[in-house]
């Protein structure tokens, strides 16, 4: 018979985090974190102390409307920034510089100059910098890459993706490139591992102060190409992907994670179990900090997604193709 003292109580051992910014991503990061068998959600910061009260009485935590609290706090390991794009630099400096583990929402830096930086301090401190391209963890997207390493469509000629939607209202300091497009321009990189070796962008302004719409079009080695299609004009959420090869075409609802694969002949939806990509994401964060799972976006990652935004602007701005 099992008596009580030969039980053995196995501890999950759980990270420390905190939420910088709890706008409407910001409260999905607390959400989550509160949710993960993993994580610890210990506190959380906003500018704003009444959406700061709100959240923090909704899940139980500590809140502040000043971010050096939570980097001065010692048990605190990690931390989200949601913030605006404009204060991402500053602030994952900070927390790195104070030794916290750092997950920044894209983009990353103001600039690639600024955004290496990032990287480059992450290295000396020893800390773990991700990126939040959401986007590498929705299963329909690792379907598709999936597929394509196994030839499923033949080779590669043409990748297309379109994010429509209503501008929010939300995003201020940054344009419909490095808000939406970036996700894009990274998911190719994901996709195909290799980087455009050349950009062409048409870009407008209706609303915004800054581009509201873009058609930008990307060259690859071997003569593949990719269009991305973003704007804040539409009136109802699009978020899609097409792959053509010279044996098939691969599309992908992003919203739905449904992907279909058509070929001569025949058309038919492969099996994907759905997950929400951001769980998925900080789950991967938090693992990654205890040691139990390689990382699956790196600094570079996010350095290399904002050199092709910025090639991407100034060719709009040059009227002319820019070489990467």
């Amino acid at each position: 018979m099992l008596k009580v003292k030969d039980i053995v109580v196995r501890t999950v051992r759980k990270v420390n985090v905190a939420v910088i910014g709890v706008g409407a991503w910001g409260r999905n990061h607390v959400r989550i974190y509160k949710e993960l068998n993993n994580s610890e959600l210990i506190s959380i910061c906003d500018i704003n102390e009444v959406k700061a009260r709100e959240v923090a009485e909704r899940y139980g935590v500590s809140w502040t409307t000043d971010y050096t609290e939570i980097l001065d706090n010692k048990e605190i390991e990690a931390i989200s920034i949601c913030t605006p794009a404009s204060t991402h630099v500053k602030i994952a400096l900070d927390a790195i510089r104070s030794g916290k583990h750092v997950l920044v929402e894209k983009p990353m830096g103001g600039d690639v100059r600024k955004a290496d930086m990032i990287v480059k301090e992450a290295n000396k401190r020893n800390v773990l910098i991700y990126v939040g391209f959401v986007e590498r963890f929705n299963p329909g997207v690792r379907k598709v890459r999936e597929l394509i390493q196994k030839g499923e469509i033949g080779g590669i000629i043409l990748i297309s993706s379109r994010r429509f939607s209503t501008w929010s209202g939300r995003v201020l300091d940054i344009g419909v490139i490095g808000d939406t497009a970036i996700h894009d321009f990274d998911l190719f990189r994901y996709i195909f591992n290799e980087d455009p070796i050349e950009v062409y962008a048409v870009v407008g302004r209706v609303k915004h102060r800054y581009e509201d719409y873009a058609e930008i079009f990307l060259r690859f080695k071997g003569g593949m190409v990719g269009i991305v299609e973003a704007n804040w004009l539409f009136p109802k959420k699009i978020r899609e992907m097409m792959v053509i090869g010279d044996d098939g075409t691969l599309s992908l609802n992003f919203l739905n994670q449904r992907v279909i694969v058509e070929k001569a002949g025949t058309t038919y939806l492969p099996h994907i179990d759905k997950v929400e990509p951001l769980k998925s994401e900080l789950n991967s964060f938090i693992n990654c900090i205890l040691g139990n799972s390689k990382a699956e976006i790196t600094g570079y990652d996010g350095v290399r997604a904002l050199k092709i935004v910025e090639a991407a602007l100034r060719s709009a701005k040059e009227d002319r193709p820019v070489r990467l």
